[in-house]
């Protein structure tokens, strides 16, 4: 059995599978999806904590929720100028416009 996150077990199954049944049997290509799926769920860098964590560090967990306020504003503050070219863009769409004619351009 493997722990999650280290596939190095997994791997060495998976070679000795690949010597005993062959590279490309069953059994081999079983063994190497389990370490793909044992490599795809190593979610460790995820939870590590760094000098850029913002929950293990207060003052930088302040920042980065000001961070956000700042954002939220500034979307709240777009959201009227959105609006306003939607409404523009709706009227424009409202135009209708008239063939060309088929007379010839004045020359």
């Amino acid at each position: 059995c493997v722990e999650r996150g280290n596939s190095s077990g997994a791997i060495q199954e998976a070679i000795e599978a690949s010597r005993k049944f062959g590279p490309t049997s069953q059994q081999a290509r079983v063994a190497w999806d389990i370490v793909e799926e044992i490599n795809a769920s190593d979610n460790s860098a995820a939870y590590s904590s760094s000098e850029h964590d913002a929950l293990a560090n207060p003052s930088l967990n302040k920042q980065t929720y000001d961070h956000f306020l700042q954002l939220q504003k500034l979307a709240d503050e777009q959201k009227e100028h959105i609006e306003s070219v939607k409404h523009v863009t709706t009227q424009i769409r409202a135009i209708k416009l008239a063939p060309p004619s088929s007379r010839s351009l004045p020359k």
